[in-house]
């Protein structure tokens, strides 16, 4: 038997796929008989003979090749020579196809000729392929068919992530090595041995055969076989005609497929740009981002993380098929791009150290690749990272991925960054809602044309008499009526009515004016203490400010009215006023007054203590003392607020003044001599009066010093009184009950006279040593001012002062003759001070041993308080 017939009687078992007997009759009994071949190229006279039918399909062409020939065959237009001929010059991968269609005529196939020419066609390019796992499926079977093998398999290059992996099992990858790796690198067949690293796909003690798939020189494809034992070289030469021929089919294939999922990704692309716009929830937008990107790559789950500037952490609201996630904003994969800003494409997650397993192993996921993406805001700084795990055909994210994943993070991101400056405005606008209602003023935001924009508090409570809708629906005109009487009825009979809720001329008109003054000067306004009517003839005391509303380009839009009622501060003020100074009541009701302890404070302090009351009282019923004491403190209380002062306590007929507290002042030292003057000659109008009365004068006493005290609350929490305490109060009482001794009216110690030195006038009177002090101190008779009127000395004073004074030089030098001639004499004869150091003086005369020496101090040693 000759090779000619040897290869007929082998490819005679693939016939098959062809109704017609007669001509396998005559095929097989030719290649028994031997018979001479023509010498006449018949593949190319099919080819040429079968144009439209090449035309019409648009299958393999080897197998289109076969199929134009059977078909030749049938309709008479090919003689039993050119047939052959056409069988002697096919390639092996041919005579196998024309071979395995003979062989299923033989065994009774009803192969019509329709069938046999859209064969390929439908396997590879029918309906049931819009599936292009299906394509590979069957073009996998087509291998198997042609070479008779039980396994063959379609494997895809990745060259983003230089891998390649079987598109119908996702999951079985192999690397650059091995028979399958060699193949795509060398770019040529490789036969060959598993080896260890394809073990694991094919199994130990198997061959495998690659072959690559071409498209313009580059490999996208393989087409590998595996056998218990090698591929022949015949079927090796069958398995790259194959590949040859089936390349073109590949690449239109995957390039319908570009273009599907290209024409899909630019709807869902302009759907994500409609549905991203429409949405500012920020937990809405979130789950949108998510959704959409998910679909668009085709990924088994997504998740978006926010960044948390704050937390200095990554937050997702919603993760798909998880609970809420808040990981560092430096941890993980994630956390790696939110820092760096850059995108990650990792085909294998759980190879890179950055992946925290964890989360897999708490919800028993499985990841594979993750594709990580930052999404930046308008600055470039990271907003949030999306990422996406595991594509659903099982293969890694490519290029196209991270591409397409780019462009959508660049539109989420816009809206992410429009949803947080939502979420912060809504935030801020919750906030100052909250603000508002826990103000207790009434606050009117008004638009141009005069209308409410927002109120904080119900106006009924505030003697308006509209609803808030009636509010934004009329200007404020028509809620603060400005006249009484109308030639309109019903504008006099509403106006009548709420003459005295929301005002006019003659009630809270100047409200509704000061209102137009803002809109029309942009100035703002501020009015204290006005009086408020409202509808029950109630009246409010209410400070009000009226303020221009702006945009941001410093445009008025509005004015804004602050209405706070100081009703029950009022009544309180009223109420403290009568214990306290208004500035220690504002204290105690602004809360600063109500705790125990006390500051150290620079003030003055006031001592006025009536004389010789005890005598004074006993020719006195009770109610005439206590009428005398109230008619006393009035004058001398009166006295001290004149000039800022605080009446501190009464003690007994004696009335204790402070000045500089609860704030302290520099003119705290001319302030408290200036009402103890004005306590003198309040003093002398009333004894005026009680002398017409036939009532005896009363006299008293005043001791002023400055310095240092404690001021703040004394006692306990159930009762506890403001006041000041110290050496400086000590102090100022002793110098009060000097005024005894020296018979003058009012006393002030040096550190007064130094506080108001050229402002007062004030004669040197001695340098004392007070009881319980190791000190002295020189006392001030105060007689009057050098500027106030009503405060000026007289010249006989001003002699007297000049003429004491040089008594007082005298007596220091204890030249007591000479001193007790100048107070004696015609100028000093009645001054109370004179009279005092006379007596002195007459003491040292008349006990020399007793008197002081030439080095003596000066200072007198007062025996009494």
């Amino acid at each position: 038997m000759s090779d000619r017939q040897r290869i007929f009687i082998e490819n005679a078992a693939y016939m098959s796929q062809v109704d017609l007997p007669n001509v396998v009759d005559t095929i097989l009994r030719r290649v028994l008989s031997s018979r001479p071949s023509c010498k006449v190229d018949v593949w190319k006279e099919v080819s040429e003979t079968s144009k439209e039918e090449a035309a019409s399909t648009v299958s393999s062409p080897s197998r289109n090749g076969i199929e134009a020939v059977l078909s030749a065959v049938r309709s008479g237009r090919y003689t039993e020579e050119q047939f052959m001929d056409f069988c002697e010059s096919a390639s092996p991968y041919q005579r196998r196809l024309l071979g395995k269609a003979m062989y299923q005529q033989l065994k009774g196939s009803e192969g019509r000729e329709d069938e046999v020419q859209t064969v390929s066609v439908t396997k590879l390019f029918g309906p049931e392929n819009e599936d292009i796992n299906v394509f590979y499926g069957n073009l996998a079977q087509e291998i198997r068919d042609v070479l008779g093998v039980e396994r063959a398999y379609i494997y895809i290059c990745d060259t983003d992530n230089n891998v390649l992996y079987d598109p119908l099992k996702p999951e079985n990858r192999l690397s650059g090595r091995g028979v399958v790796g060699t193949a795509a690198r060398s770019k040529t067949s490789v036969h060959g041995s598993v080896s260890d690293i394809d073990a694991t796909i094919f199994g130990k003690n198997m061959h495998l055969s690659a072959s690559p798939i071409f498209n313009r020189n580059e490999v996208i494809a393989l087409a590998v076989v595996a056998k218990s034992i090698p591929l022949n070289d015949n079927e090796r030469q069958v398995l790259d005609e194959f590949t040859e021929r089936n390349a073109s089919f590949l690449v239109c294939r995957r390039m319908k497929e570009f273009l599907d999922n290209s024409s899909n990704q630019v709807s869902v692309l302009l759907d994500v740009a409609r549905r991203l716009a429409s949405e500012l929830e920020i937990n809405s937008l979130i789950r949108t981002i998510m959704a959409v990107s998910r679909d668009l790559l085709q990924a088994d789950r997504s998740t978006l993380f926010i960044v948390d500037k704050e937390q200095q952490q990554l937050w997702s609201s919603v993760a798909d098929g998880t609970s809420e996630i808040r990981i560092p904003l430096d941890s993980g994969i994630a956390g790696t791009v939110a820092s760096t800003g850059e995108a990650l494409n990792i085909p294998n997650a759980y190879a890179d150290r950055r992946f925290n397993k964890a989360i897999d192993q708490q919800t028993g996921y499985r990841t594979n690749s993750m594709l990580t993406m930052p999404m930046k805001d308008r600055q470039g700084d990271v907003i949030g990272v999306t990422q996406m795990i595991n594509k659903k055909d099982g293969s890694p994210f490519k290029a196209d991925d991270q591409r397409l994943l780019a462009a959508l993070s660049a539109q989420a991101a816009v809206a992410l960054e429009n949803s947080l400056l939502f979420k912060r405005t809504e935030e801020s606008k919750n906030l100052f809602q909250s603000v508002l209602s826990s103000i207790k003023a009434l606050i009117l935001t008004l638009d141009k044309d005069g209308k409410l924009i927002n109120i904080n508090h119900d106006p009924t409570k505030w003697g308006i008499d509209f609803s808030e809708r009636m509010m934004r629906d009329q200007p404020y005109t028509e809620w603060f009526q400005t006249k009484l009487g109308t030639s309109e009825p019903d504008l006099a009979r509403r106006t009548s009515n709420i003459r005295k809720s929301v005002g006019d001329t003659y009630v809270n008109g100047l409200l509704r004016d000061s209102i137009a003054q803002c809109f029309s000067t942009g100035k703002d306004g501020h009015v204290s203490d006005f009086v408020y009517v409202l509808e029950n003839d109630e009246k409010l005391t209410i400070n009000y400010t009226t303020m221009a509303l702006r945009n941001f380009e410093g445009e008025q839009n509005g004015v804004i009215v602050l209405m706070e009622d100081i009703s029950n501060e009022k009544k309180m003020m009223a109420t403290l006023g009568k214990y306290l100074s208004p500035e220690l009541a504002a204290a105690a009701l602004e809360g600063g007054g109500t705790q125990l302890g006390g500051q150290q404070l620079p003030v003055s302090v006031l001592f006025v203590d009536i004389r010789d009351f005890t005598g004074l009282s006993e020719d006195l019923d009770a109610v005439a003392v206590v009428d005398t004491l109230n008619t006393y403190f009035h004058l001398m209380g009166g006295a001290v607020l004149e000039y800022g002062g605080i009446v501190d306590k009464y003690i007994g007929d004696a009335v204790m003044a402070v000045y500089g507290v609860p704030f302290s002042s520099s003119d705290d030292a001319l302030a408290v001599c200036l009402s103890a003057l004005l306590m003198c000659v309040r003093l002398e109008g009333w004894n005026a009066e009680r002398a017409q009365q036939g009532l005896k004068p009363i006299s008293m006493g005043i001791g002023v010093n400055t310095g240092e005290v404690v001021a703040g609350n004394i006692g306990f929490e159930k009762r506890m009184e403001y006041t000041v305490i110290g050496d400086g109060v000590n102090l100022a009482s002793r110098v009060e009950g000097a005024t005894k001794e020296y018979k003058v009216g009012i006393l002030i110690t040096e550190f007064t006279y130094r506080a108001t030195k050229g402002k007062v006038v004030a004669r040197e009177i001695d340098q004392i040593k007070v009881v319980g002090k190791k000190k002295p101190v020189k006392i001030y008779e105060l007689q009057g001012t050098t500027e106030l009127a009503d405060f000026l000395v007289s010249d006989r004073q001003k002699a007297v002062n000049a003429e004491y004074a040089r008594g007082l030089a005298l007596y220091r030098e204890t030249r007591w003759q000479e001193a007790l001639g100048v107070f004696q004499g015609p100028v000093c004869c009645d001054d109370g001070p004179s009279r005092t150091f006379s007596e002195r003086c007459k003491t040292m005369i008349a006990d020399p041993g007793n008197a002081p020496k030439a080095d003596w101090d000066g200072v007198w040693r007062m025996k009494s308080k």
